[in-house]
């Protein structure tokens, strides 16, 4: 891979996401060889990209080998080093990787002269278009896009280092329990069971002991939650539901497809959740239940409302999709009403 003018490295700065590293950088960390120093430099500049790093499991031979072995191939020239591997250092290293799954897909050039290249390109093309794999093998350099070489990296990302915050980021979030979710994914593909197999069982009886409730019932969606909790307590036209005007459109959408009507009690201007005194001032004889939605992390005066609630002999239905996990003077947000409604 030759050189880059400055305009393609900010490009590719820009959309650089993942990289997955090929097992010869792995021999080059073990062997602690001069282009070392470019990939310590690489995994010291990651954090600050939001650069995701990658270990592929079909290179698991050759990852094993480089930790497993006193005398280890010098990769490109393919001389023996005859020195001691640095495990723990590339261990350390390795631990702050994701391992990317070898599937069957990547498998099917399996006759190629190449099939390791067939499946890392696969792979690759797999996470996406913003992957390039790193390599110090000429070979696999030669090839070009996406192979690139650990200088050609950090001549991207130190054309645009500054630190790159995504407003959401999912990805992060997923590497945590990566292995989990692989795994578990694999085993509902195996049984075919996808709606109503044991994990949904597992979740509901997971769910109502982690809020303290007798049931618990999964649905599609949190919009589809207070649509059934209204079917379930026959709640259709001519019928009114208080609620917030402070909210996602969920809450108010879900009591329009009933064919009900949404009626607005003010927010308490501290919290911003629904006010229990805004209620009294709109309740009628048409109301057939309260829908107070628990914002930002913390429940609704859930006490207050309940006691209304219980003067006007209606039932509460709490949206807390914003809210689950919380705690109100010592019971948890979902299990504090008539029905409890959340999504994740």
């Amino acid at each position: 891979v030759g050189g880059i003018s400055k305009k393609n490295q900010m490009r590719l700065s820009r959309q650089m996401t993942n990289l997955i590293l090929d097992s010869t950088v792995i021999y080059c960390l073990a062997c602690d060889q001069k282009q070392s120093g470019e990939i310590n430099r690489l995994w010291e500049l990651r954090s600050r990209n939001k650069v995701f790093l990658w270990l592929y499991t079909g290179e698991i031979r050759g990852i094993s080998e480089a930790l497993g072995k006193d005398n280890v191939i010098d990769y490109p020239l393919g001389k023996v080093v005859e020195q001691p591997t640095h495990r723990q250092k590339v261990v350390n290293y390795m631990r702050s990787c994701n391992w990317l799954a070898c599937l069957s897909e990547d498998l099917t050039g399996i006759a190629d002269e190449n099939p390791v290249v067939h499946a890392l390109l696969t792979a690759a093309k797999r996470l996406g278009d913003d992957t390039l794999i790193v390599t110090l093998d000429d070979e696999r350099l030669n090839i070009g896009h996406p192979f690139v070489s650990p200088q050609y990296v950090l001549d991207c990302l130190n054309t645009n280092a500054q630190e790159r915050i995504a407003l959401v980021d999912l990805k992060t979030q997923q590497d945590k329990v990566r292995n989990e979710i692989e795994s578990n994914l694999h085993k509902v593909l195996h049984h075919g069971h996808y709606i109503g197999g044991p994990e949904n069982d597992r979740v509901e009886a997971d769910l109502a002991n982690y809020v303290g409730v007798d049931h618990c019932i999964g649905v599609s969606s949190g919009t589809d939650a207070l649509l059934v909790s209204m079917m379930a307590l026959n709640i259709g036209p001519g019928d009114e539901v208080i609620t917030s005007p402070f909210s996602f459109a969920a809450a108010v959408e879900a009591i329009v497809l009933v064919g009900a009507t949404p009626v607005y009690a003010d927010i308490d201007p501290h919290t911003y959740n629904l006010d229990a005194c805004g209620i009294r001032s709109v309740i009628s004889p048409r109301t057939r239940a309260i829908m107070p939605v628990s914002l930002y992390g913390q429940c609704c005066d859930m006490d207050q409302i309940n006691e209304i609630a219980e003067v006007y002999g209606v039932p509460v239905i709490e949206d807390g999709a914003q809210s689950f996990g919380s705690l109100y003077k010592e019971r948890r947000s979902c299990g504090l009403s008539t029905i409890g409604c959340t999504s994740f």
